[in-house]
């Protein structure tokens, strides 16, 4: 595990496995499905009454032994490593087929985006913003869905927080570059 650091020398996020490749522009994580995903810390969104996630990433595409979404991030709060999470925010690639779909869940109420965009070995910037009730997809700094959530960032309380894994024991890693 490698720990990046933040400008106040404070962990930023772990990363397990990835190793550098070549990016969208510059550098790039390599994920590779099997073992590797970034984790940052618990409490990542506490305090937030809004927010803007946005990354690029190549993804490889599904594999044939499970076929399934993989997530691009996941922000869950569980009991346990191996508990079904009680909330959550999300974003999955689809399975090639299905499309783009994000989920915010405060296990109470939850609210789901979808749109078609299936792009495999394909660079892509995806940006996700949450503000005052509104959550807007973007796909290549183009609106591709939007929605209104009554789920508030705080009520989430995420404590299992990735980059290329889900926060559903036994999903399938995220294969690509981010």
């Amino acid at each position: 595990k490698n720990m990046g650091y933040d400008g106040n020398n404070g962990a930023d996020a772990a990363v397990t496995g990835g190793k550098l490749t070549q990016g969208v522009s510059s550098y790039g994580l390599s994920l590779d499905g099997t073992s590797s995903f970034i984790r940052y810390p618990s409490g990542i969104l506490d305090g937030a009454e809004a927010l803007t996630i946005s990354l690029s990433y190549s993804w490889s595409g599904t594999t044939s032994a499970t076929n399934r979404s993989q997530r691009l991030f996941d922000f869950s709060r569980k009991s346990s490593s191996v508990a079904t999470p009680a909330a959550f925010i999300f974003l999955e690639t689809g399975t090639g087929v299905s499309g783009l779909r994000f989920g915010i869940s405060d296990g109470i109420s939850s609210t789901y985006l979808t749109c078609d965009y299936n792009a495999v070995d394909t660079w892509t910037r995806v940006t996700v913003t949450i503000s005052k009730g509104v959550v807007t997809l973007y796909i290549n700094d183009a609106v591709a869905a939007t929605g209104y959530t009554d789920v508030t960032l705080s009520s989430i309380c995420p404590n299992f927080c990735y980059v290329g894994r889900s926060g559903v024991k036994g999903d399938p890693l995220f294969k690509g570059i981010v």
